[in-house]
This record gives structure tokens, C-alpha cells and sequence, in this order.
């Protein structure tokens, strides 16, 4: 799903730490209502602008930059880790005039999707003093993303790794070479770390535009997610990676004639070099942008291959389907959403009949598909 918010933050050290926020009256009224509260995207400044879906005649926000945001424990659900984020300009108006009350979201529950949850949480906020919407705010900064990262911790390559260990046995599981991913893609194996969503797991770099624009660590099995180990972390990435800003293997996939957006990495190495990711569902306005201009400019089509239950899932489906459109107006002829069998994506099939599925579908459509890279 599209994240409204940074997802990472860096916890304050003790003390009056609302001075230093963007916001420090929500800072602060978060603080008295939840009891702690940690920070994503120190200093940053809120962007975006509103657009009428001609559609629905619906008025939507289109980010650019999502800005400083507070993370506290939802009291709606079981959550535990902060998972319900607040943006800091939650309850100012937008350039349209409408108060954003809509500025917070729970990552664990998705909570405040409940219009009830919505208001309730609004009234903890806004009835104990100055009206959010009467605040003044602080000017943040926009950021254009340059920052290089290092590779978490002792990592070494998963082709380094002995036979029969975890890791290599669960890429190989997956019907993948472990020799290729580690060649193509640098997927490591991380031996020790400060932190234990990284320390014996799998890491995959992610390189955008010639520089390590992060990672992305992930556990080196299947578990009963939704069941007994649902608070196990299966993906963990790179604190402080913007990732509405980056397209992973973005530098690989754009030398190809044909582009496919997919959701996690397992689909890229299924898929092959001219398959990107966007770390689940969704694409910012910049991944948008990037998509776009490249594919004009150089002739190339895009295929948007999620997995199959994208359209069934009622909490990101109409967001799902307005991405569709966008893709389409943008990109007339040159554009295909493939749909997958259900119960599959692409990193649960062979490639060639991945390949053959985006192929039929694209036939049938009229859009010129081609695994073939572009001349230079």
C-alpha cells in the first residue's frame, strides 16, 4: 500500500524536545495524551499539492514531500510500537482550504480508515486548548535526496555462505540461482549487527541513479505472518532511506526496452533486470515522474504486475485503481496493468511463464513488449 508517512524515525533524548519540532503543540499534545512519542523525518518540510479526480470529483492530495511526522501508540488496536503516525501539519488547511485531519495513519490495525476512530482520535487532540487548525507551524526544509548509505554491520554474499545454510537454502527454495542474485543484485547475508531485524537475515542493496540509496534486510524463511508470528518482522528497511524517492534496481531495469513494476524484490529476481520494485503497493508522485519521463523519452513500455489480489483488497483497492488511470493518461499505448493468476506474482512462477503471462496479455492489448535492451 502507499505509505502516507516516513515509516522510520530516530527516538529524542529525554527532556522538552517539542522546541525542536515543526509542530510543537500537536509535539506536545501528543506527548500528554499517549505518553511517549518518537519522530520520523526530523525538519521536513510538508509538500504537496491538491488535484480534483474528475472521476469522483474527489479531492486528493498529490505529495511531492511528506514532511516531519510523530509516531505514537495507537489506541485503537494492540499496537505497541508507535505505529500510528501524525504528521505535523495534521489539522492545518491545505491549498484548498480543506483542514487535513485525514494526516494520520495506523501501520498496524490501518485504525483511522474508521471515519469513528477518525473523530475520536481528532477530539483527543483538539479539545484540550487552541483549535490544531488555529497552530502556527514552522517552515520545514525540502530535501533533494543524495544521501549514500553503507551496508549494514559484517555482511558477506550469499554465494560465500557454506551449503546448506538458512539463507542460501531459502533462495534456492524459491527456484532462484543463489550464485546469480548474489552476482546481479549483491543480496548478502548480514553475520552481525547492532539490531536483530538486520543480524542473520538476508539484505538486499538498493542502488538508484549510481549510488547505494539504501537497503532492505528480510527474514530468511516463510512464517504464519497473519498467525503465531505475526510480530515478526519479514521485511525491514534502511532507517532514513526515502523510499518514495527511490525505484529499486532502477538502474539495471532502465537500460531495457520494456519496464515491470512489481512489489518486493523476490519478483525482480524471478522476473530478471528489467523488472523494478516499489516495496509493496503504490507509487509516489516521483516514482511516477521518473516512470514517466523515462518511458517517453526512450520509447519504452511499462507493465504494472502486482500480485493478484491487489483489486480484491477493499482498503487500497480504489488507490490501486486511480494509480491504473494515472498510468494509463500518462502513458497512452505504452502502458499495461497485468493481471495475475489468482494466488500467484511474479516471484512465485517461473520466469518464462511470468514472461509469457505479460506477453499474451500485452498482445492482446496492442502494447509492444520487449525483453531486449535499448540501443545505445
Amino acid at each position: 500500500m502507499k505509505i502516507p508517512f516516513g515509516r522510520f524515525d530516530k527516538q529524542k533524548p529525554a527532556g522538552d524536545s517539542s522546541r525542536e519540532r515543526l509542530n510543537p503543540t500537536l509535539y506536545r499534545r501528543l506527548l500528554a495524551t499517549f505518553g511517549s512519542v518518537l519522530t520520523a523525518h526530523d525538519g521536513e518540510k510538508f509538500v504537496a499539492k491538491s488535484s480534483r479526480d474528475l472521476t469522483s470529483d474527489r479531492t486528493r492530495l498529490i505529495f511531492q514531500q511528506r514532511g516531519e511526522s510523530y509516531r505514537v501508540c495507537c489506541p485503537f488496536c494492540s499496537d505497541t510500537r508507535h505505529r500510528l503516525y501524525v504528521s505535523y501539519m495534521y489539522g492545518q488547511k491545505d491549498d484548498s482550504g480543506r483542514f487535513m485531519y485525514f494526516l494520520a495513519f495506523c501501520f498496524n490495525e490501518e485504525c483511522l480508515v474508521d471515519y469513528f476512530h477518525q473523530v475520536h482520535f481528532r477530539e483527543m487532540l483538539d479539545t484540550v486548548g487552541t483549535p490544531l487548525s488555529a497552530v502556527r507551524v514552522r517552515d520545514g526544509a525540502e530535501v533533494v535526496e543524495t544521501t549514500t548509505f553503507e551496508m549494514p554491520g559484517n555482511c558477506c554474499l550469499l554465494s560465500e555462505l557454506e551449503p546448506g545454510h538458512d539463507a542460501r537454502a531459502y533462495v534456492a527454495s524459491r527456484f532462484l540461482s543463489v550464485d546469480r542474485v548474489s552476482r546481479a543484485w549483491g543480496v548478502s547475508y548480514c553475520l552481525d549487527y547492532h539490531s536483530f531485524f538486520v543480524r542473520d537475515r538476508i539484505v538486499i542493496p538498493i542502488r538508484f541513479n549510481g549510488r547505494l540509496a539504501g537497503w532492505q534486510s528480510r527474514y530468511p524463511g516463510d512464517l504464519d505472518w497473519k498467525g503465531q508470528h505475526k510480530r515478526v518482522l519479514k521485511y525491514f528497511t534502511c532507517p532514513n532511506m526515502k523510499r518514495d524517492r527511490v525505484i529499486c534496481n532502477w538502474d539495471m531495469a532502465k537500460a531495457f526496452k520494456t519496464v515491470v513494476v512489481t512489489e518486493g524484490w523476490f519478483d525482480i529476481f524471478a522476473l530478471g533486470p528489467m523488472a523494478v520494485c516499489t516495496l509493496g503497493v503504490g507509487l509516489s508522485v516521483h516514482q511516477i515522474r521518473t516512470l514517466v519521463a523515462h518511458a517517453k523519452k526512450n520509447d519504452v513500455s511499462v507493465v504494472l504486475a502486482y500480485d493478484a489480489d491487489v483489486r480484491k483488497n477493499p482498503k487500497i483497492r480504489d488507490r490501486y485503481l486511480h494509480l491504473i488511470d494515472q498510468l494509463h493518461s500518462s502513458l497512452p499505448g505504452q502502458f499495461l496493468e497485468v493481471r495475475m493468476p489468482n494466488g500467484f506474482d511474479p516471484g512465485s512462477l517461473d520466469r518464462d511463464v511470468s514472461r509469457g503471462i505479460i506477453e499474451h496479455q500485452a498482445k492482446a492489448q496492442g502494447i509492444p513488449i520487449s525483453w531486449n535492451k535499448l540501443e545505445v
